[in-house]
């Protein structure tokens, strides 16, 4: 799992499952929440909503270089990191 971005004590991974459509694993201390690339969704986890929004906020804004960094991953290539959330 290779760290993407760090914003708001919101840890953002992404990490290839071939079962699973593109997706990044937001992390809140020990919580985590899944959330899907293409169409922004919160599938599981237990992060609090307010921090959900901020990491789906964050998806929405780097969605193309999220998607890119997915086929990235999917060649076992090194992951860059994206720009976080300014505040």
């Amino acid at each position: 799992m290779e760290k993407l971005s760090e914003f708001m004590n919101i840890e953002i991974y992404m990490h290839y499952n071939k079962y699973m459509p593109p997706f990044v694993i937001a992390r809140y201390g020990a919580m985590r929440a899944l959330i899907t690339v293409k169409d922004i969704e919160f599938v599981s986890g237990n992060v609090p909503n307010k921090q959900i929004k901020i990491a789906m906020g964050w998806v929405a804004l780097h969605q193309s270089e999220l998607l890119e960094a997915w086929n990235m991953t999917v060649a076992g290539l090194a992951l860059p990191m994206i720009e976080p959330l300014r505040g």
